[in-house]
C-alpha cells in the first residue's frame, strides 16, 4: 500500500488488514513522491492510497477496502 504518514484513508485500508490477520507492505508517498512518473504510473491522478496485489492495482480507499475482504476473508464471514 503506498500512501502519506498518518491520513484517514490509509487507516481506513490498514484496518481490514490487521482485522483479517493481513500483512503488508507501506510505503510513504509525499507530495513529491505522488507527483513522479513511478508514481502517475500507478494512478495517473497522483491520489492515495494506492494498494498492489499481484496483478490488482487499486487506487480508491473504498474500492481497496472491499477488495481485501472479498479477497482474504475466511470462507463465511465475507
Amino acid at each position: 500500500m503506498i500512501g502519506p504518514e498518518k491520513e484517514s484513508a490509509d487507516y481506513q485500508v490498514a484496518l481490514p488488514c490487521a482485522c483479517l490477520l493481513h500483512t503488508y507492505r507501506f510505503k510513504i508517498a509525499d507530495a513529491t513522491r505522488r507527483k513522479s512518473a513511478e508514481f502517475r504510473a500507478l494512478n495517473p491522478l497522483g491520489q492515495i492510497p494506492v494498494l498492489r496485489d499481484g496483478d490488482v492495482l487499486l487506487a480508491d480507499s473504498n474500492a481497496i477496502m472491499g477488495y481485501l475482504v472479498k479477497r482474504y476473508a475466511p470462507r463465511g464471514n465475507a
